[in-house]
Order: structure tokens, then C-alpha cells, then sequence
């Protein structure tokens, strides 16, 4: 048998070709997606228009800039300019190392200079269907340039460069759209030796979550059982410590975590996340936040819907009224949301008063409606003299689902109306809903409110915070002042009646019968009491002083220090209830001061 002499050279290139491509493959695995688009969601405008420049926000203050007659073709997959000197300028993105740019550009005819402005920027053709009829015609690469020479055909591009939060990337070319035209963006950051957590699908959205509009979602039928989803998560540079996770946000009770605490994962890897739907269909928002010790947090937009699976339009239906003086306007919210929708909601007003009605919006995209969205609704008045209402309605509608309609009213005075703002809020949030008979947030002096609230499944309603001694699940209000209401549940179960008053509707009052040494403690009955109550005195230090235990609803307290302050706080057994309920401290109240009389001709010092 012969053996192939060995030849060092091409042993060594070997080796350096390994070591190369085992880079290549280092730096691929450390790269994470910031944003891509194919623009499918950047908005229509043709080529050639009067304007010379158009944004498209990516997040709530982040856009890309076009300079120089920009025309946007999201049906044809493209952004061009018909401006022979044009501009894409790109909004800040987060990079954790290098930073890059990739883009799909499609050339139609010879090709002239086209560059990223970013300092230190170097540029590569990482792909093209096209092959150069001579040498000379061969795509040129110089620093951040580059020329496609009279090479027709599609180009993948990409530019590298060292990031920072704050680096702002400029694409410019001199071609126009029947010249070349960029057909994908894609950006990415290099994580480099950095500490990072994060998930390969979702975008950081940021801890308030405007960050990113894409969004995790689960879905589950009204009343339904509980439903799970998961969101990938992977880590780099963290190797044995520990990823936590979180469920934070305004909806953040409905939803469930079944371990709270991975191994930080070097590939992507699933977390679950559980949903309990809501006795109403809706959307409920939330985040997931990522954190580990070194590494910045991560948040992903989490989203439960709660529907029949069919499309369908979810706002309040109470009647909007909008009282005003004279040409004065006046702005309502009203909370809107669509759920399984499979083409934009359009929003309008029509109706004898319509023209005095303006939208903050007509149109919302699927995800902005999944989502959930506040939308103002302004109103101005009109220049009359008596009272007059213009009656509109508005009118949601989506391809599929049925129209909701919402009944407007302006209201004109001639003179300028007493107004209050009068809210409602529910605390956990997510556990309630608060419905009354007229929507929106203001008020005319004197309008009478009906609330009613509607539970989610396991929850009662604890107390209402302007009355601490109800827990029914309607009441009226008369609109006087300017008031927020807070309508407190726990876990348990509503009980209702015509005569109901509350299974815990007991509170400490004001103590009786105050002396230097005693006074009389009291609280209101607690419904279905068989235990009786138990009253726990404490000192001005918080310290408890003294139990007491009583079958009726007051006890007297003695053994007291004259001139000293207590409080206490009342504990009652209720049989319906899984165990004892208590009411909040009460207090402090000071016992009374020996008084002593003056005699006369006595100089009274100190008394």
C-alpha cells in the first residue's frame, strides 16, 4: 500500500481554514436579531410623490428616515427613491458588540456607488445571482462602498462596524427606483464576551414594553380552562449561573409561570407560560422579564386573548357624552381591541353630528388591535346659545367580525359646564371588570353613575376604597367631585343577594366611652359571623398590647395608660369563608388626660 506523501503546506492552510471557519461559526453564534423587515408593514406611498422625505416608526420614538423622494411598495417587497441622491437613515438600535446591517438590494440596471455612513463601517457582498460578464464588471468592495459595477441581478449585502446605543446608520445611494431597490433589512448585534439573556423570536420590548411591537400570544375561550404558550429563550457568556423569570405588567395575575428559575441555556430553549382566560372576551397585557446576574434585563410582550376563536371587535358599548361651551372641545378614551382579526380595524364616526366628532386614528393595524388601544375621541361644541345634543354614533368593523357601534353625544352649553373626572380601577388588575352606565372618564356635575362589577372566576370583591363596609357588586355614584375609585378583590367567592349586605362587611369605628383608663372598642356586624371576633390592641410602636375576644361587636378595653395613643384592628370568623378575615388598623385613639381643677389664689403652673 502507498501512503500519499504529506505535504506541510497544505496541512497548514488546512489549519488556518479550520481556525477560520471555526471563527465564522463563534460569530454566528453570537449574533442576535434586532430588526427585520421585508416591509410588508411600512406604509404604501408611490415613487416620485411631492414629498421629499417619510418616516415609518419602527417603536414608539424610533423611525427610519427616507430623504429624497421616497417610494414605499410594501405589496412588491421594496423601498426605493425616484431622487438620484437619496437617504435611508436608520433609528438607534441596542447593540451589545459590532453591529450589523444586511440588505437584499435588487439591480435593474448599471450600477453606481452605494454606501453605509458609519465611522469604521466595512462592507461585504455576502451573495449575488448575478456573474460579471468580465472582470472589470465585478461588484467593487471599498471600505463601507459599494459598486455592482453593470451587474443586473439580486445582491445580499453586509456592513459590520463597532456599535454603541448611540451609533445612527445612514444608507445613501444615486440610483433610482428603475435602478436598484432594497428589498430586505435585516440588523443584527455581535454579544461578543458580554453577559447577555434574551429570546431568538421576540425583541426586547423594554420594561414598560413600547420597545418592540411584537408580542408572544395565547389564546383561550371565554370562561374557559387555563392555556399555555412558551417563548424561546437562550443566554450567552452566562455558563452556570441561573436565568429568573418574571411575569410583570397591568395584567400580570392572569397569567402563571411553572418554574421561575432556568439553568442559563445556550440554545434556545421553550419556557411555558400559563394563561387563565377571563369571563369576558378581551386582550390582556403583559411582560416576561428575563434577568441574570451581569446580564441587562430582557422583556417580550406577552398577550392572552380571551374570544370564540372567530374575529371579533371588543369595546365598552355605553354611550360617550361630551359636555361642552360653545365651540370649547372635548375628548373622551375609549378602549378598543380586536381579537383573531385577519385584516385592520377601521374606525369612523357617522351620524347628524359627525363632522363635530374627530378620531385619534381610523384605522389600526392587526397587531396594534390585538394589543388593545386607547383611542381619543374629541368633540367640539357648537355656537349656540341653549343646551343642544349632536347625536353620533362610531362605528368599529373588521373583514369577518361583527360591527360594534358606540352611541356619541355632544352636548353644547352656553355656558361653560361644571365638569369632574370620576375613574374606577380594580386592584389586582385583571381580576375585575367596572361597568357603568355611561362610559368615558368625565362627567357633568350631578350625573348619576351606576357601577357594576363583573368578577373573574375565584375572585369576591374585598372592599371599595370610599367605603371600606361594602362589598356589593353595584352601587351608584353622584358625580361631585373629582374621585378615583379603587374596588380591592381577593381570592374567594361573591356572594349576592337583594339583602345582602357583605360576607365581611365589618370595619373597626371610632371607640366609645372614652376615659383615662378604658374605652368601649366597636365595629360593624360581620354577615354569617359563627366564630365571633377577636380584637388585637396595639401600642403607638405597633407593638400588640392586648387580644380580645368578644361575641358581639364591641368589648371593652381597659388596664389602659391615661394620655397614651392605641389602635386595633377587629378579626371575624365567618363559616362561608375559608378561614378568618381581617379589617385594617383603626387608630390612633388617645385616652383622656386627668383634668385638675384650679383653686383660687393658686398660681397654676404646668397644667
Amino acid at each position: 500500500m502507498k501512503f500519499k506523501k504529506f505535504n506541510f503546506f497544505n496541512a497548514k492552510w488546512f489549519l488556518i481554514l479550520g481556525l477560520f471557519l471555526s471563527s465564522l461559526s463563534a460569530n454566528a453564534q453570537n449574533l442576535i436579531t434586532l430588526y427585520e423587515t421585508t416591509f410588508e408593514e411600512w406604509p404604501s406611498m408611490s415613487a416620485g410623490g411631492s414629498s421629499d422625505a417619510i418616516s415609518y416608526e419602527v417603536t414608539p420614538g424610533r423611525s427610519f428616515s427616507y430623504v429624497g423622494k421616497p417610494g414605499f411598495f410594501p405589496a412588491e417587497n421594496k423601498i426605493c427613491s425616484e431622487n438620484s441622491t437619496n437617504t435611508l437613515i436608520f433609528p438607534t438600535f441596542d447593540f451589545i458588540g459590532k453591529g450589523i446591517i444586511e440588505m437584499d438590494w435588487t439591480v435593474a440596471k448599471n450600477g453606481k456607488g452605494m454606501t453605509l455612513n458609519i465611522s469604521g463601517a466595512t462592507a461585504e457582498i455576502v451573495s449575488t445571482s448575478t456573474e460579471p460578464d468580465k472582470p472589470s464588471n465585478a461588484p467593487q468592495v471599498s471600505g463601507a462602498s459599494i459598486k455592482t459595477g453593470k451587474n443586473y441581478g439580486k445582491y445580499t449585502v453586509r456592513y459590520t462596524f463597532n456599535a454603541n446605543s448611540n451609533t445612527v446608520a445612514e444608507f445613501s445611494n444615486s440610483m433610482k427606483c428603475a435602478e436598484v431597490a432594497i428589498n430586505r433589512i435585516k440588523v443584527l448585534t455581535d454579544v461578543g464576551t458580554n453577559p447577555y439573556v434574551f429570546s431568538p423570536t421576540y425583541p426586547n420590548a423594554g420594561a414598560d414594553g413600547s420597545r418592540s411591537t411584537q408580542v408572544s400570544i395565547i389564546k383561550g375561550e371565554v370562561g374557559g380552562p387555563q392555556v399555555s404558550g412558551t417563548v424561546d429563550v437562550q443566554s450567552y457568556n452566562l455558563a452556570g449561573k441561573k436565568v429568573k423569570l418574571e411575569i410583570i405588567g397591568a395584567n400580570a395575575s392572569r397569567f402563571t409561570l411553572p418554574v421561575t428559575e432556568i439553568d442559563a441555556p445556550t440554545a434556545a430553549t421553550n419556557v411555558t407560560i400559563n394563561y387563565t382566560p377571563s369571563v369576558r372576551a378581551g386582550a390582556h397585557d403583559a411582560l416576561l422579564k428575563l434577568s441574570a446576574d451581569g446580564a441587562p434585563d430582557y422583556y417580550v410582550n406577552i398577550l392572552g386573548q380571551t374570544g370564540s376563536g372567530a374575529p371579533q371587535i371588543v369595546a365598552s358599548t355605553a354611550q360617550l357624552n361630551f359636555w361642552t361651551s360653545l365651540i370649547a372641545p372635548r375628548e373622551q378614551v375609549l378602549r378598543v381591541s380586536g381579537l383573531n382579526l385577519t385584516g385592520p380595524l377601521t374606525l369612523s364616526v357617522v351620524g347628524a353630528g359627525a363632522d363635530r366628532f374627530t378620531l385619534s386614528t381610523n384605522t389600526l393595524s392587526v397587531l396594534e388591535a390585538s394589543k388593545g388601544y386607547d383611542l381619543n375621541i374629541s368633540f367640539l361644541g357648537e355656537i349656540l346659545e341653549n343646551e343642544v345634543g349632536l347625536d353620533a354614533t362610531l362605528e368599529l368593523s373588521s373583514p369577518g367580525a361583527a360591527s360594534v357601534s358606540i352611541p356619541l353625544k355632544g352636548i353644547t352649553s352656553g355656558v361653560k359646564p361644571v365638569l369632574y373626572n370620576f375613574t374606577f380601577e380594580v386592584q389586582p388588575a385583571g381580576t375585575a371588570f367596572v361597568d357603568c352606565n355611561l362610559g368615558g372618564t368625565v362627567f357633568l356635575e350631578g350625573t348619576v353613575l351606576n357601577a357594576t362589577v363583573t368578577l373573574e372566576n375565584g375572585y369576591r370583591i374585598n372592599r371599595w376604597s370610599d367605603n371600606a363596609g361594602t362589598t356589593k357588586a353595584q352601587r351608584s355614584f353622584k358625580v361631585t367631585e373629582n374621585k378615583h375609585i379603587v374596588i380591592f378583590t381577593e381570592k374567594g367567592i361573591q356572594i349576592e343577594g337583594p339583602t345582602t349586605t357583605d360576607v365581611q362587611a365589618f370595619v373597626p369605628l371610632t371607640p366609645a366611652n372614652i376615659t383615662t383608663t378604658s374605652m368601649t372598642l366597636q365595629w360593624t356586624p360581620q354577615e354569617n359571623n359563627v366564630g365571633g371576633y377577636t380584637v388585637n390592641v396595639y401600642n403607638a410602636d405597633g407593638s400588640l398590647f392586648k387580644t380580645l375576644t368578644s361575641t358581639t361587636t364591641s368589648v371593652l378595653l381597659d388596664g389602659l395608660t391615661e394620655d397614651t395613643e392605641y389602635n386595633y384592628e377587629v378579626v371575624g370568623d365567618n363559616g362561608v369563608l375559608a378561614g378568618a378575615t381581617s379589617n385594617p388598623k383603626i387608630g390612633p385613639f388617645r385616652t383622656a388626660k386627668t383634668v385638675v381643677p384650679a383653686v383660687c389664689g393658686e398660681n397654676i403652673i404646668n397644667q
